[in-house]
């Protein structure tokens, strides 16, 4: 199967109403193939052209290779090894999205990943149990960071070279009967930072924790009504690059309660930070207490 495509995003804002627009698009054109290689193997390759600009004045150009291959030798066992270059663009409205408390003079540059590669392994030990492990490497010849500016006390985004990125994430997913089932995950970070290489204990991006341990788990508590449980716990953060200060980790609980009605309508009841944690994600904003949300949804 052979798959083609193209893509073009631009974004532009104006800081004042009398000012020079700010502006910066990627565009892309990519073809890709996938394959069965054998009745166990699938393989998947492809690659992008991409130009991007900012402003008028900076433009790159660059190809960019991707690849995936799947091996599956039983029922039981799923290994996966991928590979990716390229350039990655977010709209100022996606970094608003992550950071409400954004300042407004960032730049609209896409990242650049010079390489990564990730390997990824499924297991089922027992009927209903699985087990999962990755890792994911990748080299970043651009990437951005969060980072206070003291003087509007806003999160500026930064930008940086030469960025390497390790993520080690383990889990299991058990089907514990027929209306329950859990789901839990332990992810390590780790950086290493060209400018820090010196001083090898700065070696973290801001905002980037040291571990997450997100764990979920479903429960139907009769036809059509569902309980869902969410604990998010996260390792402590670094809040400035070059700088030995942290944000502490922290730890929520969620909780919703799904109530369905025919299959065109559903009730739900959402309770957030169901155990009023006190916490940060961005310096110096703490965010709010327990949060409840009920709701009712349609569908035609």
């Amino acid at each position: 199967q052979i798959t083609t495509s193209g893509n073009y995003t631009r974004d532009f804002f104006k800081l004042f109403a009398d000012s020079v627009s700010t502006k910066s698009s990627l565009g892309e054109l990519g073809v890709e193939a996938l394959t069965s290689v054998s009745s166990v193997i699938s393989a998947m390759a492809g690659v992008k052209y991409q130009n991007s600009s900012t402003d008028s004045f900076t433009t790159e150009s660059r190809i960019s290779p991707y690849g995936r291959i799947n091996f599956m030798p039983t029922n039981h066992i799923g290994l996966t090894t991928s590979f990716f270059t390229g350039q990655h663009f977010k709209t100022f409205t996606d970094w608003w999205g992550e950071n409400p408390y954004i300042s407004h003079s960032i730049p609209l540059r896409p990242d650049d990943t010079q390489f990564g590669f990730a390997l990824a392994s499924d297991l089922e030990i027992l009927p209903g149990i699985k087990l999962h492990g990755e890792f994911m490497r990748s080299w970043y010849n651009r990437f951005f960071y969060w980072e206070q500016d003291p003087a509007s006390r806003l999160i500026n985004l930064n930008e940086i070279d030469k960025v390497k990125l390790t993520e080690i994430q383990l889990g299991v997913t058990a089907q514990l009967n027929d209306r329950t089932r859990l789901q839990i995950s332990f992810i390590s970070y780790s950086d290493k930072l060209d400018s820090t290489a010196a001083v090898s204990n700065l070696d973290r991006i801001p905002y980037r924790p040291d571990f997450r341990l997100p764990i979920r788990a479903s429960i139907q508590l009769l036809q059509g009504m569902v309980l869902a449980l969410r604990v998010d716990v996260y390792g402590p953060r670094r809040n400035h690059l070059n700088a030995d200060s942290r944000l502490p980790g922290f730890g929520l609980m969620h909780a919703s309660l799904t109530k369905d009605f025919g299959g065109k309508f559903s009730a739900i009841l959402s309770v957030r930070n169901l155990l009023d944690s006190k916490y940060v994600i961005w310096e110096n904003y703490p965010e709010t207490g327990v949060n409840v949300l009920a709701g009712l949804r349609a569908k035609f």
